[in-house]
């Protein structure tokens, strides 16, 4: 049932947004203190206990904006992770986010929270390092799900 619905509201933000578009256009369309936030998908997620690694990750990223905008957007995860530094003293570098993680593992999905930090992509894998906040991440798990904190205009 989870699986069912966060493959409906991933499709559901894909075609709500008029184009793809790269994340800096989306942000200055919109109002500096709009709230983004962000969801990755992969098939595969491994856990060596200080990095998490998500395998055959989707090379776009959902953003939506948090109320009352209602935006959402698809866009390059190369370009999220590049911007990770963007804003110096306002960025993902200096102030990580938290990220909510769902991995099947088993037959049934784990949550838990992570700070997440030093995001590294290749075209096919995205790692983080991180801290835990909430619960643990599986050594390795599938159909993953990662839902990113917030940024504004300042920050991203």
């Amino acid at each position: 049932m989870l699986k069912a619905f966060v493959a409906a509201l991933l499709g559901l933000m894909v075609f709500a947004s008029s184009a793809v578009a790269e994340m800096a256009e989306t942000i200055a369309r919109n109002d500096k203190n709009t709230g983004w936030l962000f969801i990755s998908t992969a098939n595969k997620l491994s856990f060596n206990g200080t990095t998490v690694t998500l395998s055959e990750v989707s090379p776009r990223i959902v953003m939506f904006a948090d109320r009352p905008r209602r935006v959402a957007d698809a866009v390059s995860l190369q370009d999220f992770v590049d911007g990770w530094t963007k804003g110096k003293d306002n960025s993902f570098q200096s102030t990580p986010p938290n990220a909510g993680f769902t991995v099947w593992v088993d037959g049934a999905y784990q949550v838990s929270v992570m700070e997440l930090s030093d995001p590294a992509y290749d075209g096919r894998n995205l790692s983080f390092k991180v801290k835990s906040v909430k619960g643990q991440l599986p050594k390795s798990g599938e159909q993953t799900s990662i839902f990113i904190d917030w940024c504004n205009q300042i920050m991203c």
